[in-house]
């Protein structure tokens, strides 16, 4: 079966639903599967490659005019997706929700695979920004007053094209995929009219990752400086035990503009993104993961990886986390925004000898390993694309 797969970015660019897109693909392609994928690329240059038997084309973002940006869309679909389009048996669309309409003209089976909140929350973090709280109820109040927290200029276009896109995707789509239960069932209180079109729910592969022997007892973070990601409630929690254990450092990566003063104070090492060996030895260090998040985060690899490395996990109790990673014998569940239960958790493992840790840890990586089978997640997504081939 040939897919044509239309993404904003593609791995290795992105974060991690571009990283999952990837390991889909790949495995897809290993099935026999013909992909190919059209994306954007920060880089300056187009580059046309293939990976993991992936054919992927990478255009340059237009640096134009908005009317010359206008022709370069235009150019491209004309000359590459039109063409890529007739010649698919399937299209499978992540974010590029404004082809929607242009793609169904065809006559094509459309697959939208959903990896967060967006178009249904405008943030894509069905969190409020303005009321610290996760969204039961989206009204276009709501919306610009939480829009506007992070980008004011652009808040009443964003809300109007999220609102025109859950349009797109419940009249032209033939299939819509979630990451997780509870990022289904989110989306579709909020949006009911999706009940009645073909909604599964498909997890994310597990990543091929080894585990990473433990040589330190430092804990790690890796959400970056988002407030939903929690890390202010980290801080706080840090700020009250850093003394206690004066020889743990708390390891935060892609926090690199996070103010000396602070880290210097609290014992804090931070780095920006790391890759390869670098991660790895950043993993060799710490024993634990914290992921304090306050947004429920549908598909949560940080939880998963610190698994799969064979660490414990710190993380909060919300989105599709718990669905993940709870049940694991050395993985905590702790209330989101809960300072006082996150101090008292760090504490608990801090205080662990690191042969208890190891021990939890390798059982994490065990159970994980045979709790999602990529074989079974791959078949699931085999039968949906024959599905609405047929």
């Amino acid at each position: 079966m040939k897919v044509l797969v239309l993404s904003r970015y593609f791995y290795p660019e992105g974060s991690g639903k571009e990283f999952a897109t990837y390991l889909h693909l790949k495995s897809l392609a290993y099935k026999g599967f013909d992909v190919v994928v059209l994306t954007f690329t920060e880089a300056r240059e187009f580059r046309s490659e293939i990976h993991d038997y992936i054919r992927i084309y990478r255009f340059p973002i237009p640096r134009l005019s908005k009317a010359k940006i206008f022709e370069v869309h235009h150019m491209l679909f004309n000359n590459y997706y039109e063409k890529y389009i007739q010649n698919a048996d399937a299209i499978y669309i992540v974010d590029r929700f404004e082809l929607l309409p242009f793609v169904k003209r065809f006559r094509k089976p459309v697959v939208v695979h959903l990896h967060d909140y967006y178009p249904f929350c405008p943030n894509g973090t069905l969190f409020n920004m303005i009321h610290k709280r996760v969204c039961n109820i989206i009204t276009k109040r709501s919306c610009v007053e939480c829009v506007k927290y992070g980008t004011a200029s652009r808040a009443l276009l964003r809300i109007a094209l999220s609102s025109r896109y859950k349009h797109f995707i419940t009249r032209y789509t033939d299939a819509v995929l979630f990451v997780s239960k509870t990022h289904r069932e989110l989306i579709l209180s909020l949006y009911p009219k999706l009940k009645y079109i073909n909604n599964e729910v498909v997890y994310n592969p597990l990543p091929n990752l080894s585990y990473v022997p433990l040589e330190g007892d430092d804990l790690g973070y890796v959400g970056g400086l988002s407030i939903v990601k929690g890390i202010h409630i980290l801080l706080k929690a840090w700020t009250r035990i850093h003394r206690l254990f004066t020889t743990v450092r708390l390891r935060m990566t892609k926090c690199s503009s996070l103010s000396t003063t602070i880290t210097s104070k609290l014992n804090i090492v931070t780095y920006g993104k790391l890759l390869g060996k670098d991660y790895e030895d950043f993993f060799r260090s710490i024993r634990g993961v914290i992921v304090p998040s306050i947004w429920p985060e549908p598909g949560p690899y940080a939880s998963v990886e610190a698994c799969l490395r064979g660490r414990v996990a710190i993380v909060s109790n919300i989105g599709g986390i718990p669905e993940y990673v709870g049940g694991l014998p050395g993985v905590y569940l702790i209330t989101p925004g809960d300072v006082d239960e996150l101090v008292k958790t760090l504490e608990r493992v801090l205080f662990m000898t690191r042969g208890e840790v190891e021990e939890l840890g390798l059982k994490n990586r065990e159970i994980i390993l045979r709790k999602f089978s990529n074989e079974n997640i791959t078949n699931r997504l085999v039968k949906l694309f024959e599905f609405v081939n047929s």
